[in-house]
């Protein structure tokens, strides 16, 4: 029984465990398909949620990002115009809008700091208000908060027009200061000239000139190396000096004095200089040529001076006449050729209509070979134009001061001729053509050489009735004294005594001196002599036709270069 209950058990327990087997296969594949279901699951919405690695992220990402941000959810919402408008209206640009709607007067009286305030880049404030208002400020003044910018912007526009209004009193006063530094000049050099300086000017003018220590550097990076004082003018005091930064070459260096109307003035001549150098090289190369030019790097400061670096020439006509002349004047073929050059240089100034008014000896450099010579000084130069605005009985220097300066009537490039032709004479000399202490002397002794003075040009002039009477008579003042003679023009009517006679005169001095007497045949002599003769009457011609008292009837440079005496010069060996 036993076996059989346990036969029989047995089997029971089988059939009991299968069956509880069967329900833990169908439990645990129930519970692992919902595993699965869930997982599937989650992970459906972790891809949904979360993006993969994949090249698709940056897709998905790149289309959510505008989700977020995107404005048109904002527009959808009906309060966000509302914002706007609030925006429109903050208190920051109601406090600018303020103002406009005040009265006129309260706006009239607060104009002036609003144009003061409107050019430091303040109205970019008016576009925003604009961008924001959405509508554009009124054009007509209204009261609008948005039209605050253009009421400060309209300030602006009657300042405007009342400088371009103004351009013509601007341009007076530039004038008026242009002619007053021109006069400056003039005066200072009729002083200087004159020895009319007070003591007070005098060594005021010593301690501003720039006195150098020979053998010291001097310029940008020590450039220039001083070697030589060449002389001392009026406004500056000149050296010679080595620019070393150009393989050793020399040029004369001018320091101008330390004082503000010498700076300027130079820097008004420098300026001219660069257009003689433009425009007369391209009207006239050939005289352009002997005008002197800037040299270098043409102007630099240093130590509190203005210094003007020039061509280097050998020395002035003025020391030449001293060394070269020995009292008597340069030989002949010297003043050939000198006086060509210095009717080259006046046409090419005439040819750009600039009157030089300084021509003399000392302003007339010789080259370093000496064959040449170049017109210099420019300080006082000035165009034509301005020559009508300035006026004075003291332009040019006395000796070579031509009548209608002295007349005060209107002048031009034909002044230089005059200058010209009482130059030529003093090389040929060594004196002056003409000489008188006063402009009165002056006009005297141009009568007496020139001739009679038609009584139109006598009269006419602004300092005319200083020297001529209504009728045209010469009122002679005596220097000193109160005296006063009356001379008719025929008093004048056969000139006494002549250029040719004067000129006549210097040569028979110059023959008698020891060192001028020839050994030789008396037949080769008195060929020289009558050679000498005859370019005397050509020069005598000459002088004469360049100083004439009628300006219209004067030779001008081209007709100067035409004339016998000049078509003689040549080139002149240097020894």
């Amino acid at each position: 029984m036993p076996s059989k209950h346990g036969v029989r058990r047995s089997r029971r327990s089988s059939s009991t465990s299968s069956s509880a087997s069967d329900r833990r296969k169908s439990k645990r594949q129930s519970a692992k398909n919902d595993s699965r279901r869930r997982r599937r699951s989650s992970s459906s919405e972790f891809s949904r949620r979360r993006p993969s690695s994949s090249g698709s992220t940056s897709s998905d990402s790149h289309h959510r990002k505008p989700k977020k941000l995107r404005p048109k959810k904002r527009s959808k919402s009906p309060v966000k115009p509302v914002k706007v408008s609030s925006t429109a209206d903050k208190p920051a640009f109601d406090a600018k809008a303020k103002p406009a709607d005040k009265p006129a007067d309260a706006n009239a009286a607060k104009a002036p700091p609003a144009t003061a305030i409107v050019p430091n880049a303040r109205p970019k404030a008016a576009p925003k208000a604009k961008a924001a208002g959405g509508s554009p400020p009124p054009t007509n003044g209204g009261s609008s908060p948005a039209a605050t910018p253009a009421v400060g912007a309209s300030a602006s526009v009657p300042a405007g027009k009342l400088d371009f209004g103004n351009i013509t009193e601007l341009q007076k006063k530039l004038e008026e200061d242009r002619d007053r530094l021109q006069l400056f000049v003039i005066k200072a050099k009729q002083e200087h000239e004159e020895k009319k300086e007070t003591k007070e000017k005098y060594e005021q003018r010593e301690r501003e000139y720039y006195h150098a220590e020979l053998g010291m550097p001097c310029g940008p990076e020590n450039r220039f190396l001083l070697e030589a004082e060449l002389g001392k003018g009026v406004f500056s005091t000149v050296y010679r000096g080595k620019d070393m930064g150009h393989q050793g070459k020399d040029f004369a260096i001018k320091f101008i004095r330390a004082n503000a109307m010498c700076r300027r003035a130079t820097e008004k001549e420098v300026k001219l200089m660069r257009r003689l150098r433009n425009q007369a090289s391209e009207a006239d190369p050939e005289g352009a040529r002997c005008l002197l030019g800037l040299g270098g790097m043409e102007m630099f400061e240093h130590e509190g001076h203005l210094a003007v670096v020039l061509q280097l020439m050998k020395c002035d006509l003025r020391s030449g006449l001293r060394k070269y002349g020995q009292g008597h004047g340069l030989p002949l073929p010297f003043v050939h050729t000198f006086a060509r050059d210095i009717f080259l240089a006046l046409r090419a100034l005439r040819s750009i209509k600039v009157v030089h008014t300084d021509l003399k000896p000392d302003n007339l450099l010789i080259s370093l070979d000496r064959t040449s010579v170049r017109l210099s000084d420019f300080g006082s130069a000035m165009g034509e134009d301005q020559a009508g605005q300035v006026r004075t009985d003291y332009l040019q220097p006395r000796f070579y001061r031509a009548p209608e300066v002295i007349m005060g009537q209107p002048y031009t490039t034909q002044i230089d001729m005059w200058s010209a032709g009482a130059t030529l004479y003093e090389l040929a000399t060594d004196r002056a053509l003409f000489r008188g202490e006063t402009n009165n002397g002056m006009l005297h002794a141009m009568l007496k050489v020139c001739g009679p003075l038609s009584k139109k040009l006598a009269t006419s002039g602004k300092f005319a009735s200083k020297h001529f009477a209504e009728s045209g008579d010469f009122i002679l003042k005596d220097k000193g004294s109160s005296s006063v003679e009356t001379l008719g023009m025929s008093t004048f009517s056969k000139p006494s005594p002549s250029v040719l006679q004067l000129l006549e005169e210097s040569a028979d001095a110059k023959a008698k001196m020891p060192n001028q007497t020839e050994a030789g045949n008396s037949d080769a002599k008195a060929k020289a002599d009558a050679k000498a003769k005859a370019s005397l009457g050509q020069l005598a011609d000459l002088v004469a036709k360049c100083c004439i008292l009628d300006p219209a009837e004067r030779a001008t440079p081209k007709q100067a270069l035409v004339h016998a005496f000049i078509q003689k010069a040549r080139p002149i060996a240097a020894s």
